[in-house]
């Protein structure tokens, strides 16, 4: 996860990125509610019925305060309808015990308010994750729409790595197309 942050962290314009101490649930819902783009390298894990991230719990404080649960971003109101990349593994489903899982971390973001989220389907490693994330958001500051911003970065990726991960990071749009 380090090197992920690292990568985004590189990217040209301003970047928040949260990290150890300051990388809890709740410094990640604070920064949720004004960000723009949002960029989550954390752990996913399966809670129950819902679906959750996992990061540094407060000080002094239990594991739960560091989980953010599905149901916790579904409560969010996301008033810039920003771009949510979450490179977490199955943040949008997939198989095994996530596929069971009807309250994943990619609708839950919709229903917050972000106009696209990008997620996986199934595990991703750490590399791979670190990858994508600089691959697209690369794109997506030089002004490209996430969609292509994606293809073409699974494309780069994919003459590095022919059966790799990448494959299984989609884009789930709360945006419809113009016909």
């Amino acid at each position: 996860m380090e090197r992920e942050l690292d990568a985004v962290a590189a990217l040209p314009g301003r970047w928040e990125v949260l990290r150890g101490s300051r990388a809890t649930a709740a410094g990640v819902r604070a920064a949720l509610e004004t960000a723009d783009l949002i960029h989550l390298a954390a752990h996913g894990v399966p809670v129950g019925a819902r679906a959750g991230l996992l990061f540094e719990p407060a000080e002094g404080g239990g594991l739960d305060e560091g989980l953010l649960t599905s149901d916790a971003v579904e409560r969010l109101r996301l008033r810039r309808r920003p771009l949510v990349i979450l490179t977490s593994c199955r943040s949008g489903g997939g198989a095994g015990e996530q596929a069971r899982v009807p309250a994943t971390l990619a609708r839950a973001f919709l229903a917050a308010g972000a106009r696209a989220v990008v997620a996986t389907l199934w595990d991703t490693g750490d590399e791979v994750a670190a990858e994508m994330g600089a691959a697209l958001e690369g794109r997506i500051v030089r002004g490209q729409d996430v969609a292509q911003a994606l293809q073409e970065a699974q494309a780069e990726l994919a003459l590095r790595r022919p059966l790799g991960d990448w494959a299984g990071f989609y884009v789930l749009s709360a945006e419809v197309p113009a016909r």
